[in-house]
C-alpha cells in the first residue's frame, strides 16, 4: 500500500482467552438459568457476541482445551486417553501461532491439563500452571489476575495474547466468602462434603465420600461407564435421597460460579 495507507493501518489487537474451567452454560443466568450466577458476564454479553450453539469437543479439561487451542478435533490430536498424552508437535497451538506473529504470549492457570500436561507451554513467554504458597484452586481467578497484571507491568509492550483458565468452579466445589452459604446452609453442606459446619462439631461421612468409595467409581471416572448411572445406582443402594444430593451439588456449584463471575468483571473493568 501507499505510505499514507500504512500510517493509518490499525495496530494488531491484544487478545485474551478467558476460560472458566467447568463453567457449564446451562447453569449461567446469561443463558436463562433461574439463579443469578453470571451478572457480570451478562453485562459483557450486552456489548459483545454471544454464541448460543457452542460445544465442547470433550467432557473433561485436557482434550477439550487442546481442541480449542489447536482448532482440531479430539480424534485428530490422537485421542487423549491417558494423563501423559500431549498435543502432537505437528499441531501448532494458538500460543505458538500468536508468538510467531510477533505477540507477547502468556498462560495463567492452576490446571496442568490446560498447561504443561498438554504441552500448552509451547511458544509461551510467561507461563503458570501451578498454584503458589497459600493459593487455592477455588480462588484461582484472583491470584491469576494478579500474575497477569504483574506481567503487563513488567512487559508493557503490545500486542499480547493471554490465556486464562481459572478453576474457581472446578471440582471439588469449595465456595468462598461472601458466596459460601448463599444457596446451601452449613448443615446440608456438611452432609454432602463431610466437612463439619463448625470446628467443635465432629466430621461426618459425607454423601460425596460414600459415592466415591462405592465399587465402580474408578470405572466411571475413566469413562468406562456412565457417571450419572453410578451415582443413581449407588445412592439407591445407600438409601440416600438422590434429589437432595443433586440439588446440594448444584447449589454448591452455583456458589462457586457466583464467585467466579465478579472476578471476570474485575478484569474486564480494569482492561477497559
Amino acid at each position: 500500500g501507499t505510505p499514507h495507507a500504512n500510517a493509518n493501518r490499525s495496530r494488531p489487537p491484544n487478545v485474551i482467552i478467558y476460560v472458566i474451567d467447568g463453567g457449564g452454560a446451562d447453569l449461567m443466568s446469561l443463558y436463562g438459568y433461574n439463579r443469578r450466577t453470571t451478572p457480570n458476564l451478562e453485562r459483557l454479553a450486552a456489548e459483545a457476541v454471544v454464541f448460543d450453539r457452542a460445544h465442547s469437543n470433550a467432557a473433561w479439561t485436557k482434550p477439550s482445551t487442546a481442541s480449542f487451542m489447536t482448532g482440531l478435533q479430539h480424534s485428530a490430536l490422537g485421542g487423549f486417553r491417558d494423563w501423559g498424552d500431549q498435543i502432537p508437535e505437528a499441531a501448532p497451538t494458538m500460543g505458538q501461532r500468536f508468538h510467531a506473529a510477533g505477540y507477547q504470549t502468556a498462560v495463567f492457570t492452576f490446571h496442568p491439563n490446560a498447561g504443561r500436561g498438554s504441552a500448552l507451554n509451547r511458544g509461551v513467554d510467561r507461563f503458570q500452571d501451578r498454584s503458589g504458597p497459600g493459593q487455592t484452586h477455588e480462588e484461582s481467578s484472583r491470584f491469576l489476575q494478579a500474575e497477569f497484571w504483574g506481567w503487563r507491568e513488567a512487559f508493557p509492550g503490545s500486542p499480547y495474547w493471554a490465556h486464562f483458565q481459572v478453576t474457581d468452579v472446578h471440582e471439588p466445589q469449595v465456595p468462598v466468602p461472601p458466596f459460601a452459604g448463599l444457596f446451601v446452609d452449613v448443615e446440608r453442606r456438611a452432609r454432602f462434603t463431610g466437612r463439619p459446619p463448625a470446628e467443635d462439631v465432629e466430621a461426618v461421612d459425607g454423601w460425596k465420600q460414600q459415592v466415591g468409595r462405592a465399587p465402580g467409581w474408578e470405572r466411571a471416572e475413566r469413562g468406562e461407564m456412565s457417571l450419572s448411572a453410578h451415582y443413581r445406582e449407588t445412592l439407591a443402594k445407600l438409601g440416600i435421597d438422590r434429589i437432595e444430593v443433586y440439588a446440594t451439588q448444584r447449589a454448591l456449584y452455583d456458589e462457586t460460579k457466583a464467585h467466579a463471575d465478579p472476578q471476570l468483571g474485575r478484569v474486564v473493568g480494569r482492561l477497559k
